[in-house]
Formats: structure tokens, sequence, C-alpha cells
């Protein structure tokens, strides 16, 4: 271990060469590209019809949570 910290704080080509390697490593993770991502994925499923949705998730219908606790308040055939 000591060698090798040794090396990386003398040694300015291999210096260089890390610090290029991680650069390139890590450009993927810059927020421009991973948004630039998020805004495809965006786009993509903005710019899908209905009706490729399943046809049971087409007419969904949809409760609030206070019209779902009621419903468990009220007894069946009330």
């Amino acid at each position: 271990m000591a060698e090798a910290t040794l090396r990386f704080l003398t040694d300015t080509a291999f210096q260089a060469e890390t610090r290029r390697r991680a650069y390139q490593y890590a450009k993927p993770m810059f927020w421009p590209n991973v948004g630039r991502r998020y805004l495809d994925v965006f786009t993509q499923v903005c710019s899908t019809r209905e009706t490729t949705a399943a046809p049971s998730l087409r007419k969904a219908s949809v409760t609030t949570r206070s019209e779902r606790q009621t419903a468990r308040l009220v007894p069946a055939g009330r």
C-alpha cells in the first residue's frame, strides 16, 4: 500500500492517467447527462398512446382516501 501511495504522489503521468480515467468513469453520472436520460424516458412515456395501456387500466376508477375509509366503515347491505 505504501508503494502505491508513493507512486501516486510522485508519478505525475500516473496521476494524469488516473484523473482521466476517473473523469471518463464518472462522466455518465454528471447531472446534464442524467437529466437528458430522464427527459428521454419522460418523452417516450408521454408519447405512448392510451391504446397501448392494458384494457383494465384504461378506465380505472379512482377513489379518494376518504371514500375508501368511508366504504370500510359502512357495513355491507346498508
